[in-house]
């Protein structure tokens, strides 16, 4: 039974669906199936429940735990593979693998240092397949020859070719990549299929102004999802392949067309099929591993203290806020905070080495040197936090709310992002309405908007999640020095916080609604609700009919301050006549007194001791 199979016959209300499998999650009550099943590229069985369940309550629920979906190194897998092929740097030293494994089922793995493999490339730079032979040819003037995956790398390499591909196949090109081919005249041979062509156009757009020429010849004969590959067992040569060269035009963005210019609409429900590769996340659920997040709240009310503690997370890869993270690398350029309380809350708690300092690198950021930091790191995927986008950016008057300002930051921010595969987080102050500037930019532009917000230092703060995501309800936070603590769902919590500063102000003196939100620095409508539910249940007592001129006023009486017996509440009493459990939870101590008396047909002594 393979992993999936395992997986699928512990769920209930299984069903196929156009990504792999929807069913019941185990983790909740769950009424309409909310957990999609499917499978990775590298073999990962992958678990996402739609109401918020993390992975590890499902497993626990199934009676699984994380080797049984394929995860990381705790369960690589179970065969040797097929074939290898090496991915090295510039000096031929070894940064990865990718593996391949029968059914066509890639992996890619990386040294552990210690003579074993993990299989992720976390924290990896990567890089041509090749480089070493592609540098060689470019300097010596030679032809550079890109194809689809690295069976048919190999095949052109033994002809004599020097060719190179990129790792994970169509559709994985990234800008970092074409550095590597700075003023090299390259052929692009793509396989013949929409995806194949699609990546082709991918890889052209990303060389041009990097390379010298592009060129993407047609292979005459080659049948659909054919490749070179299929074109050179077809009894064609490498002269062949040379000759096509000669009457290929040079790729130039504005004039490359299809031969037809035919529009082609496609319906729905084929769209539907699609497959459409599972999102990866650098913090679960909540902020994805590539894009434009922003964080929002108030000024001192902790943004920066929380942005901390999610770089030391993610340079760890340890979980935040109840979630799993990814490790990579994490910077935080910073533009506003002191040095005294930098230095305080860095050592208030463990150093990653994988964590990165930076202070104004200029006086207005631009997106040049944005991306120079993030080349500094040497690594194609990580967190960086700006920290604050008035302070790195300086929008000045109207600048900050137009187009012409938080607009054309937040798209060159976005493209950035997507180009080196890092998420940036830009750290941003509401303003006295409890808005923040640019608000429908950024909007449109940012991935996932983070809203923190902590009247009082000393009680836990809400973090309101905002994306394209399945909902995520708010969060309730502990903050401090040492970390940030995920205490719950935010409404409940600070909803009993809230009502218990409410109980705390109450006196035997009734007072309005009105002046309890005064004296508590709270919404006048906040402080209504919190006094009714006290009320309803039976917690304090209430004057007034709630109309003009006689509204309700709350007090809270000795007997309602002071618990039941010995410090604690009544929840029942057994009596000792009837044997009858009567369940008190609900009851005040005078109902409770009255029950017992009438029980046993006693009589209240006057002054008497209590019972």
């Amino acid at each position: 039974m393979s992993d999936l199979e395992l997986i699928l016959s512990k769920l209930d209300r299984v069903k196929k669906c156009a990504k792999g499998y929807i069913a019941g999650c185990p983790a909740h009550e769950d009424k309409m199936p909310s957990l999609s099943v499917s499978t990775g590229k590298d073999g990962r069985v992958l678990l996402h429940c739609h109401a918020g369940c993390q992975t590890s309550d499902i497993l626990s629920a199934l009676g699984l735990e994380p080797k049984d979906l394929f995860l990381d190194n705790e369960n690589k897998p179970k065969n040797e593979p097929l074939t290898t092929y090496d991915y090295r740097d510039a000096n031929g030293k070894l940064l990865y693998q990718v593996c391949r494994f029968p059914n066509k089922r890639f992996v890619q793995r990386r040294s552990d240092g210690r003579g074993g493999w993990l299989y992720n490339l976390n924290g990896v730079q990567r890089v041509p397949y090749s480089l070493p032979a592609v540098i060689e040819a470019i300097n010596a003037g030679e032809i550079i020859y890109i194809v689809e995956g690295e069976k048919d790398a190999d095949r052109l390499a033994a002809l004599g070719l020097t060719t190179t591909t990129n790792s994970g196949g169509a559709g994985k090109w990234t800008d970092n990549l074409s550095a590597h081919f700075k003023d090299a005249n390259v052929v692009i041979l793509p396989d013949n299929d929409k995806p194949g062509k699609d990546h082709a156009k991918v890889v052209a757009q990303s060389l041009d102004g990097v390379a010298a020429s592009v060129k993407i010849p047609e292979l005459a004969g080659l049948p659909e999802k054919g490749d070179v590959s299929d074109w050179l067992s077809a009894e064609n040569t490498a002269e062949d392949l040379k000759g096509v060269l000669c009457t290929t035009p040079i790729y130039t963005p504005c004039t490359q067309t299809t031969q037809n210019s035919k529009i082609s609409l496609r319906p729905w429900s084929e769209v539907l099929l699609d497959s459409v590769e599972e999102r990866e996340w650098l913090l679960d659920g909540i902020m994805p591993k590539i894009g434009l997040a922003l964080l929002v709240g108030w000024s001192k009310e902790g943004k920066s203290t929380l942005a901390i503690h999610l770089c030391r997370a993610v340079a760890e890869g340890l979980p935040f806020l109840g979630r799993d993270t990814q490790k990579m690398p994490a910077v935080y350029v910073n533009y506003e905070m002191p040095e005294d309380y930098r230095a305080e809350l860095i050592a208030a708690a463990n150093i990653p080495e994988g964590a990165f300092w930076l202070d104004r690198p200029e006086h207005v950021l631009s997106c040049e040197t944005i991306r120079r930091i993030i080349n500094e790191t040497g690594s194609d995927c990580g967190l960086l936090v700006i920290d604050s986008f008035r302070g790195a950016f300086r929008p000045t008057g109207d600048a900050e709310n137009s187009v012409g300002g938080a607009g054309v930051v937040c798209r060159d921010l976005q493209k950035l992002a997507a180009e080196t595969g890092w998420l940036i987080l830009l750290i941003h102050h509401k303003n006295r309405s409890g808005k923040f500037s640019g608000t429908g930019d950024f909007h449109a532009a940012a991935d996932v908007i983070l809203s923190w917000k902590r009247s009082n230092p000393a009680e836990p703060g809400s973090l309101e999640v905002e994306g394209r995501m399945a909902p995520v309800e708010p969060l309730a936070v502990k903050l401090t020095l040492q970390g940030a603590e995920f205490l719950g769902d935010a409404k409940e919590i600070l909803a009993a916080e809230d009502m218990k500063r409410v109980l705390e102000v109450l006196t035997e003196e009734p007072i309005e609604a009105a002046k309890i939100g005064e004296v508590l620095e709270m919404r006048t409508g906040s402080a209504r609700s919190y006094l009714s539910r006290l009320y309803q249940d039976g917690k304090i007592g209430r004057n007034g009919n709630g109309k003009r001129g006689d509204p309700y006023t709350y007090f809270v009486t000795t007997e309602q301050r002071q618990p039941a017996t010995g410090g604690e509440s009544v929840e029942s009493v057994q009596t000792v006549k009837t044997g009858v459990v009567h369940n008190t939870q609900k009851l005040s101590f005078d109902e409770c007194k009255q029950m017992i008396i009438d029980e046993f047909d006693a009589t209240e002594i006057p002054g008497g001791a209590p019972f």
